[in-house]
């Protein structure tokens, strides 16, 4: 038999219970959608400031309608960047020298596509795929290193950031829910933040001004491997305090 002291823990524990689901049905009315903590609300990343608000489905239609697309410029790559038959041989600033191959014998290939270059950020992107799976790739010029991006990106309207994003139902292979914001320099690419989790993935992103970004969060069922209950947020970014990015 229980005792005393633990039925009324029990009693207890049901009244905080009782509380706390009456708070968030009241706090459903009154915004009008359930509310998830999953994003921080306020972070301060490299004198970055990221700020995340929940916004209704309403409101994320509204501000898709202004979602701006933008792509790398086309400018000129010949001084560093030359293709000779199924190769790209890249030069750095530093003259450290990269080369990429396309490849193919019959059981494995990669392929390798030039998309843009930002004389902006000295930064190129590539496509790259091989039989299994496909994803962008940035190169900074004064960097010897490939940032190798999920499948799905957005450049902002300015092109000095890019948000990359995958989830398990659109890109299964990667077996990742996961959301990138990488800041873009002359001298280097730097990881602003990172996001992942097990059970929500990210399904849309889209910048709507420079500073800003929406996106479209699910909720991942693996056994039905579908997406479910859609939540949808809001991530605005501003330098802390004037400070020196």
């Amino acid at each position: 038999m229980e005792s005393i002291v633990e039925l009324e823990k029990k009693i207890e524990q049901n009244k905080t219970e009782r509380v706390e689901n009456k708070t968030i049905e009241l706090e459903k009315r009154v915004i009008g959608f359930d509310t998830i903590n999953i994003f921080p609300k306020d972070t301060i990343i490299n004198s970055w400031n990221l700020a995340f608000k929940q916004i209704n489905e309403s409101d994320f239609k509204a501000q898709i309608r202004k979602q701006v697309t933008t792509l790398f410029e086309q400018d000129n790559t010949s001084e560093f960047l030359i293709k000779i038959d199924s190769c790209y041989y890249l030069t750095l600033n530093s003259k450290e020298k990269d080369t990429l191959c396309n490849f193919d014998d019959g059981e494995y290939h990669e392929k390798y596509s030039l998309i843009g270059f930002s004389k902006k950020t000295n930064t190129l992107i590539f496509d790259w795929e091989n039989w299994e799976e496909a994803h962008p790739i940035l190169i900074n010029l004064n960097e010897n290193k490939h940032w190798i991006l999920c499948p799905e990106y957005e450049i902002s309207p300015d092109q000095s950031w890019v948000t990359t994003f995958s989830n398990y139902i659109d890109n299964p292979i990667y077996e990742e829910n996961e959301l990138f914001l990488y800041e873009l320099t002359k001298n280097s690419v730097n990881e602003i933040y990172r996001f992942s989790n097990e059970n929500y993935g990210v399904f849309a992103v889209r910048w709507t001004d420079t500073n800003t970004i929406i996106i479209e969060l699910k909720k991942v069922d693996f056994e039905s491997f579908k997406a479910t209950e859609s939540y949808f947020f809001k991530l605005t970014k501003t330098l802390y305090n004037n400070g020196y990015k």
